[in-house]
């Protein structure tokens, strides 16, 4: 089988091509493109079985391919993998015979979901080779996963908690690197005490959730992250959201929920930080917080 992955985003072509990957498509035959022009050419010629692609793009939108492919008869399925969110646009989508619309960031398994009624529709004699090679792929992995929350999720624990209005939202995952430093690392652990999942939030981050919690004036706020020096009450604030934030950190195998161990701060950068920050957005959680007049921070959940 043949797919063709078309983003502007050379990461995030990266990105699906792993999610392909772990969902047990590795074997299949994939291709790049960055924007609709380039991707109808290598249609054309290529004859891909399933196109998956982002809406925005440079020169020919996701949409606009999607209407060409659909013009010119091209018989080839394709799906959106999108940050489009609005309503109208998604109904367009379908309505102009998008076979699914997945938003960014997705899971492995909401791809694998998202893909599964392509393959029962194709004839091609790999298809059940593939499709069994997906689901044994993804079962194991599925049944040792940490199901961590999503950022409303994460808003709604931390506003509960504040005086102050925190303002959180997705960004894009990233590797590690020096400005994160100093952090502090709140460690999550099973029944077993075998630590599951790994929250790193920076320094202006934690102080930004702490002071909203205190509501702080915006002077203090900015002295507190001038001094790099946490008062004991506002960690002891910070502690009490990790864990009830930990409750919504779920083991997928036994339904169980994780436990705060400890928050520890580090100053500077060591190799197992490092490699947590090198996670696939399909384990991790990244988070721009902040509050007006405070500035803002950064939250990474990753599970270990």
């Amino acid at each position: 089988m043949k797919i063709l992955i078309v983003d502007d985003s050379k990461a995030m072509q990266a990105i699906v091509r792993r999610s392909l990957k772990a969902c047990g498509y590795g074997g299949c035959d994939t291709q790049l493109a960055s924007d609709g022009v380039e991707a109808l050419a290598i249609i054309k010629q290529w004859q891909p079985d399933i196109v998956l692609s982002d809406w925005y793009m440079p020169k020919m939108t996701g949409l606009e391919l999607l209407q060409a492919v659909k013009e010119q008869g091209i018989k080839v399925k394709i799906g959106f993998v999108t940050s489009e969110t609005a309503k109208v646009k998604l109904k367009q989508a379908l309505a102009a015979g998008a076979e699914f619309v997945l938003s960014k960031p997705f899971e492995d398994e909401a791809l694998h979901q998202a893909m599964l009624p392509l393959l029962d529709e194709n004839d091609d004699g790999d298809t059940e080779v593939v499709k069994a090679s997906a689901s044994a792929c993804l079962s194991q992995e599925i049944q040792d996963r940490i199901l961590l929350p999503r950022v409303n999720a994460i808003d709604t624990v931390f506003n509960a908690f504040s005086v102050k209005e925190l303002l959180l939202e997705a960004v894009p995952g990233s590797a590690f690197h020096g400005r994160w430093l100093p952090c502090f690392l709140a460690m999550f652990v099973d029944g077993a005490k075998k630590v599951r999942a790994v929250a790193v939030i920076d320094f202006a981050g934690l102080v930004v959730l702490g002071a909203g919690m205190d509501g702080l004036e915006d002077a203090q706020t900015h002295e507190i992250i001038k001094k790099k020096s946490v008062p004991k009450a506002m960690m002891a604030n910070v502690n009490q959201v990790f864990k009830v934030l930990g409750a919504s950190m779920v083991e997928q195998k036994t339904g169980c929920c994780l436990t705060l161990q400890s928050v520890n701060f580090a100053a500077k950068s060591m190799p197992k930080l490092e490699k947590m920050f090198n996670k696939p957005n399909s384990e991790r959680v990244d988070v721009e917080l902040a509050v007006l007049g405070y500035g803002q921070g950064y939250l990474t959940l990753v599970c270990s």
